[in-house]
C-alpha cells in the first residue's frame, strides 16, 4: 500500500502525477486507488459558487482528469478498470446580510451553548426540560428549521448517534448561521437540505459492465 501524508497546497495536476507515478513503478497496477481534488471546493468557499473563478478551478480539475485518462489509456488500463468520479456536495452563496447570529436567539439561558455553525447548527443543552424553550426561542428566526434530537426529518440521516446534537437547526438556502459577532461570512456554503438542486454533486462512471447512459438522482453514499 502506497499513501501520501494530505498536502492542500498539491494541485490538481501534480496529484494525478503522483498517482501515475506509482502506476509506473509496479509491473502489477494496484486493485484500487483515490484521488482527491480539493479546489473546486476550496475556491467555492472563498469566492461563492457563481465567481469565474470557481469555473477556472473546474477547468484545472477537468485538465487533470484528461491526463488520468489518457495515460491509463496509453498503459492499455483505460478499458480494465472501473473509473467513479463523484462530488460529495453542491455549494450555494450566502450573502453577508443573511448571517444569523446564532447565540443571541438563546441569550440568559443557562446551560445552553451554540456548539456549531453555518448552514445546519447544532445546540446542546444540558437540562431536557429546556429543550421546548430553545425550540420557542430559535423557531421566531424564520431562515431556520429546528428539530430535537429523534425527530429530524429522516432524509437528514441517523440522529442516534452520541455527537448529534441536542437540537438541530437548518437554514434556509442562502442563509447561515455564525456564532462569531464579527467577520465576513464565508461566501459560499453547504450542509443545506440535501433534496435542494443546489447540494447536488456529479457522479460519472466508466468501466467494464457499466452502461452508457443517464440516471436520475442517486445516492453517492451507495456507490
Amino acid at each position: 500500500a502506497k499513501w501520501l501524508t494530505y498536502n492542500h497546497a498539491m494541485t490538481s495536476m501534480q496529484r494525478v502525477q503522483q498517482l501515475l507515478g506509482w502506476l509506473a513503478e509496479s509491473s502489477s497496477p494496484p486493485q484500487f486507488t483515490t484521488l482527491y481534488f480539493s479546489e473546486v471546493d476550496s475556491q467555492g468557499h472563498a469566492t461563492g459558487p457563481k465567481h469565474s473563478s470557481v469555473n477556472d478551478s473546474i477547468q484545472n480539475v477537468d485538465e487533470a482528469l484528461r491526463l488520468l485518462i489518457d495515460e491509463l489509456k496509453a498503459r492499455g488500463l483505460w478499458d480494465a478498470m472501473t473509473v467513479v468520479i463523484a462530488a460529495d456536495h453542491g455549494m450555494a452563496h450566502v450573502r453577508a446580510d443573511q448571517v444569523v447570529y446564532g447565540p443571541k436567539l438563546l441569550e440568559g439561558m443557562s446551560g445552553v451553548m451554540w456548539e456549531w455553525s453555518g448552514p445546519a447548527a447544532g445546540v446542546r443543552v444540558q437540562d431536557p426540560s429546556l429543550i421546548p424553550e430553545v425550540l420557542k426561542r430559535l423557531g421566531e428566526e424564520p431562515s431556520l428549521s429546528c428539530w430535537p434530537k429523534g425527530k429530524t426529518p429522516k432524509a437528514l440521516g441517523p440522529t442516534s448517534h452520541r455527537r448529534f446534537p441536542d437540537v438541530l437547526c437548518l437554514s434556509k438556502e442562502g442563509w447561515s448561521t455564525t456564532d462569531r459577532r464579527v467577520g465576513f461570512p464565508i461566501p459560499g456554503q453547504h450542509g443545506f437540505d440535501p433534496s435542494l438542486m443546489s447540494m447536488q454533486g456529479l457522479l460519472i462512471v466508466h468501466g467494464p459492465g457499466v452502461r452508457s447512459g443517464r440516471l436520475g438522482r442517486v445516492r453517492n453514499m451507495d456507490v
